[in-house]
């Protein structure tokens, strides 16, 4: 596993943050053991690829299995971030979990689940989340394999849901109740998330921080695809796209995704950093 240490005066470490729903619609993808080469060879370089997503960190970490990737990443829409053991010297204001160190900006599982269905029986509105679902019908629903769908059912933070409701203005109604009760509703990619991350940026900006403390000077770049709902929102120098392949879809495939970022990496290397944070 890689291991930041305190860089060289004069030199650049390059974080990049990728949004990665829109990048992974076939998992079984051709292309993902060349996006793996792809990424180990990031990682050999020094460039730190942080993985933030809508997802659970179960899947998460099969994504980082499928690719080799043995760095932080922030799960379940900047509830949470996890850094590997070891990875920095120093992780203040975490607590230690096994194989990690996870910093919470949330309201656990179970807390939200409890204050959406209070919400939504207050309001009279009937609502569907992962908690109500068996795995089977969220593979269903939301067309995932059954592997998939059951990591996706581990959930930590956040509640994927629906309204039933022949009310136009269901949706928001309820977030403006989940608002007054201390809760909050993201959309992204069109579906609706109940959470307890008012700032969905601050996990981001957490990392940042632990990263500048570590490693001095950085430039730090957000990835994502140009249809992506759900842009990245950390404060980042420089915002960077790629291009969707999928006609008729909103996905970027995972040889496009690994591209992009080498292609970054390479431009990093290629113009001082000051002109490249200017972009």
């Amino acid at each position: 596993m890689p291991t930041l240490t305190a860089r060289k005066t004069g030199s650049t470490q390059l974080v990049v943050f990728s949004n990665v729903d829109g990048v992974f619609r076939h998992p079984q993808s051709p292309f993902m053991p060349a996006a793996a080469v792809a990424c180990e060879r990031l990682e050999r370089a020094g460039v730190s690829v942080v993985l933030c997503s809508n997802k659970t960190r179960a899947e998460i970490q099969q994504i980082q299995r499928d690719l080799r990737l043995h760095q932080p990443f922030i799960a379940e829409a900047g509830a949470a971030a996890f850094v590997p053991r070891g990875y920095f010297a120093d992780v203040p204001d975490a607590i230690e979990i096994p194989g990690y160190y996870l910093r919470e900006f949330g309201a656990r599982y179970d807390t939200i689940v409890r204050g959406l269905q209070a919400v939504a029986a207050r309001l009279r509105l009937r609502v569907v989340g992962f908690n109500d679902m068996t795995i089977e019908e969220i593979a269903r629903d939301w067309r995932l394999p059954l592997l998939r769908a059951r990591l996706a059912k581990l959930r930590e933070y956040i509640e994927p849901f629906t309204v039933s409701s022949d009310d136009p203005r269901a949706l928001a109604r309820l977030t403006r109740a989940l608002e007054s009760a201390g809760l909050y509703c993201q959309q992204r990619g069109g579906v609706s998330y109940a959470t307890g991350v008012s700032k969905p940026s601050a996990a981001m900006s957490w990392l940042l921080r632990v990263y500048q403390s570590t490693c001095g000077s950085l430039l730090t770049i957000g990835l994502s695809g140009v249809s992506d709902e759900s842009r990245l929102l950390a404060p980042v120098m420089r915002e960077a796209f790629v291009l969707d392949d999928d006609r008729g879809g909103r996905a970027v495939d995972v040889h496009g995704w690994a591209k992009g970022i080498t292609d970054l990496a390479d431009e990093m290397r290629r113009r001082p950093a000051a002109a490249l944070a200017r972009g």
